[in-house]
């Protein structure tokens, strides 16, 4: 049986290190993301960034690579979940990266709960940021 194991080991040794590596991507990328929203991103209703001011070809380019970069943050909670790290946080970061319908209701429900909204805003205080609004309805 020990010997099953350790071929096994031997074999996907690769998931250790892409673990770890997505373990200090996300510590690396999450505190920004969760800095950069605004104080009120999880009250108001929708947002006027950036992007929607841009030329049609570069709101497309940065749209792709937005998006991207959520599901990557999204993929690497999921994956903390069940491995060492911040996977809530993550996933809500990683979320609230990313453009498809429904988001909001998700971002929203996963926000309400004080202890993600603790650690959000701890992270926010680390930034010398301002705390986020408390959210006060969940959409269903």
């Amino acid at each position: 049986m020990i010997g099953a194991l350790l071929e096994i080991f031997r074999d996907f040794w690769w998931l250790g290190i892409v673990s770890l590596a997505a373990f200090f991507l996300t510590i690396l990328i999450l505190p920004v993301v969760i800095v950069r929203l605004p104080e009120d991103y999880f009250v108001r209703d929708r947002a006027d960034g950036f992007i929607s001011r841009q030329s049609r070809a570069l709101r497309l380019l940065l749209l792709i690579l937005k998006n991207l970069a959520g599901a990557f943050l999204l993929i690497m909670g999921i994956i903390m979940l069940f491995v060492p790290g911040q996977g809530i946080l993550t996933i809500l970061a990683g979320l609230s990266v990313m453009n498809f319908p429904g988001k909001r209701g998700i971002e929203l429900r996963l926000a309400s709960n004080r202890k993600v909204m603790g650690g959000l805003n701890w992270i926010r205080e680390k930034g010398h940021r301002s705390h986020f609004h408390e959210v006060k309805q969940v959409i269903s």
